[in-house]
């Protein structure tokens, strides 16, 4: 890590100049290749998917994918003493103490990499990315709740499920959605979009508070009426891609 001290030995530089060793920037390649399919495709390939193409972050863990992998997108040990350093930092910071639980495995982090697997068949075909795909989104299916939308939280050693809805927020609800809604773009699965339209139902109908006319952090009818932007963002977000995929 390069210091305070080692960077005021530096030698200055005018704004603007280049230095012997550095290639002139040719902004308008960079514009043309920021709009080529083929740089965007290498992206994913080399750089984005094979962090978690590994067969320890695509197996489910009693229902779902690991939430936590370190840097190195190697499965977090059990054993603390292990961790690597960042995570023991993390318990160290007031600010992302909190985010550390790998005692749980949460629906939302499931969500997104089957997402993010869907993305990848999308742009390059791979069957082997959508059948990574079609796991994460049959996980998120057997996670539906009965009445009570989905659940959003698992403990990863006994495989429990959450059981207070009252403590889901619509948050996590419409991120269990974002897997789901990828998967039926790329299949039209008719099972998955019975899915899809029971748990958005139960969103509006749980957390929309018509009166005031916005979608509450927990269920309207609770004690607690935080407002959250994401209990919005989030839930437009979802719907505004679903149209998009299926229009």
């Amino acid at each position: 890590m390069t210091t305070e001290m080692e960077y005021s030995n530096l030698p200055s530089q005018p704004i603007g100049q280049n230095t012997a060793n550095e290639k002139e920037l040719d902004i308008n390649k960079l514009i043309e290749e920021a709009v080529e399919p083929r740089v965007w495709k290498e992206h994913v390939v080399k750089d984005l998917i094979k962090f978690w193409d590994k067969p320890e972050a695509v197996a489910l863990h009693g229902g779902l994918f690991h939430t936590y992998r370190t840097n190195t997108g190697n499965d977090l040990p059990k054993d603390q003493e292990q961790w690597p350093e960042e995570f023991k930092q993390a318990l160290k910071d007031p600010i992302t103490v909190g985010l550390v639980q790998p005692e749980y495995n949460f629906v939302r982090a499931h969500s997104r990499l089957t997402y993010a697997f869907g993305i990848a068949f999308h742009m390059t075909g791979n069957p082997h990315y959508l059948e990574v795909c079609r796991k994460g989104a049959l996980a998120l299916a057997e996670a539906m709740d009965g009445n009570y939308g989905m659940h959003v939280t698992q403990e990863t050693e006994s495989g429990k499920w959450d059981a207070d809805y009252k403590l889901r927020t619509s948050q996590d609800l419409a991120y269990g959605l974002t897997g789901l809604g990828m998967y039926y773009f790329l299949t039209h699965d008719n099972t998955i979009l019975h899915k899809i339209i029971q748990l958005k139902d139960y969103i509006f109908k749980v957390y929309m508070d018509d009166g005031k006319g916005y979608l509450t952090w927990y269920p309207r009818h609770t004690k607690d009426q935080d407002v959250q932007i994401v209990a919005q963002l989030e839930t437009v977000c979802l719907y505004a891609d679903a149209y998009a995929m299926s229009a």
